[in-house]
């Protein structure tokens, strides 16, 4: 943390596997000599204190209060902001000049081409089998 001071540090819960431990959030608690609370599900910061809701087992939830910096550990019931949210405001806008729904794509207006309605087309009937089915008398 070389360039502003940091007061609070947000982990996963668990490790992603392969040679993962899930160990990280309490080996940077213990390497910054900083408390760590897991199972986050909120935060809330004041006047240098940090307030947080932790989940706990059969949906029960707890206050807590730590002072100075800290490592939290965040809970997946947490709520947070999908990606897709944010996507009115990525959106682009395509713009298109001289076509209509109703005129061919440019690349095809040179092409030989007929509009016309759609046919329904009569449904092949399937063949009968020409064995006896396996019935042998």
């Amino acid at each position: 943390f070389d360039g502003a001071p940091v007061d609070l540090v947000l982990t996963g819960r668990r490790g992603s596997g392969g040679e993962d431990s899930g160990l990280f959030p309490y080996a940077l608690a213990h390497a910054l000599d900083w408390p760590i609370m897991r199972d986050i599900v909120a935060v809330q910061t004041t006047q240098g204190v940090v307030e947080v809701e932790q989940a706990l087992p059969r949906g029960v939830r707890r206050r807590a209060h730590v002072k100075g910096p800290c490592v939290l550990g965040v809970h997946e019931m947490a709520p947070f902001t999908p990606a897709f949210s944010f996507a009115a405001m990525r959106r682009g806008e395509v713009l298109t000049y001289g076509e209509t729904a109703d005129s061919p794509p440019a690349d095809m207006a040179g092409a030989d081409m007929q509009i016309r309605p759609y046919r329904a087309r009569p449904r092949l009937i399937q063949a009968q089998a020409s064995g006896t089915g396996g019935q042998v008398m």
